[in-house]
């Protein structure tokens, strides 16, 4: 949004030891603002950083990072809680407030709770697909009259079955958020998709695939948006999961619903640019001769 408002012209780097991956180093060097999202950079890489770019934002999610000074955005509803080193001159924008979302789900409407479950969304991701199709096609078996809609990704989804289910391949920004506003109840992962069904209100029942999901799942079910269940309950025989859905009726719903919504406003990205375009103003301004 900073870029595009004041015409500027990103670049993109790969990441990698040095922050001089382009044919002009200068290029680079006369940087305002560098934005770097990475699980694998070193000490080197940000003494770099510091050194040619006037302003540098980190994307986080774990807090092990040997970050300098400079803005670190952890938008996860569990950000607030992860110990940042209180360097000087650094702004720490933690939890969902400053969640950065994809620009569809910025501005949604509120969505109505029906008297019962009409339409569950199954969004697993790209690497569960097969467990995803026959979840959704268990659960479109297991619950007569309910619309199960299941997103797939991956080579050859666009073949791919789940009986009665429909599925959706690859949905985009703007379907994602049709599928979410429609549905009643997800089931997820615990990957950043949570955000966006918080941001839509929708229910979720989510489970753990990996190591890096298990304080995003707890949390969430701490503040009461998600119910949190077992990646056997979500790739095993569909019994537990419809009955887990059964439990949830319309005021349990509800309650899941308004929490996300109140959690997750959609500003985050219009927040961290804000922030960004402070910090550029106390060093004189965005230069963009």
């Amino acid at each position: 949004m900073l870029v595009y408002t004041n015409g500027a012209d990103p670049s993109f780097l790969p990441t990698g030891e040095s922050v001089f991956p382009v044919d002009d180093p200068e290029e680079v060097s006369a940087s305002d603002v560098l934005v770097v999202d990475s699980y694998h950079l070193t000490p080197s890489f940000f003494a770099q950083a510091k050194a040619v770019s006037r302003c540098v934002c980190c994307f986080d999610d774990c807090g092990e990072l040997p970050y300098p000074a400079a803005i670190i955005v952890n938008g996860n509803v569990y950000g607030e809680g992860i110990r940042y080193p209180s360097l000087p001159g650094s702004r720490l924008l933690l939890g969902p407030r400053f969640a950065a979302m994809r620009r569809s789900f910025w501005d949604v409407p509120e969505r109505p709770v029906r008297s019962r479950v009409e339409r569950v969304l199954v969004a697993l991701g790209g690497t569960k697909t097969a467990e995803g199709l026959r979840m959704a096609a268990g659960l479109a078996a297991a619950l007569p009259g309910v619309i199960v809609d299941v997103v797939v990704s991956g080579p050859d989804v666009r073949t791919a079955s789940a009986g009665e289910a429909r599925v959706t391949c690859a949905a985009g920004d703007g379907e994602m958020v049709d599928l979410m506003l429609n549905a009643d109840i997800a089931v997820t992962g615990g990957g950043a998709v949570m955000l966006e069904l918080a941001r839509c209100g929708v229910p979720t029942i989510a489970a753990v695939f990996s190591d890096n999901q298990v304080l995003n799942v707890s949390t969430w079910a701490e503040k009461g948006f998600a119910v949190a269940t077992t990646d056997d309950v979500l790739t095993g025989p569909v019994g537990p999961l419809a009955e887990m859905i059964g439990c949830l009726d319309s005021d349990k719903r509800g309650r899941m619903g308004r929490v996300g919504r109140e959690l997750v406003d959609g500003q985050g990205a219009r927040r961290v640019v804000a922030e960004i375009a402070g910090a550029l103003e106390e060093m004189g301004g965005l230069d963009l001769a």
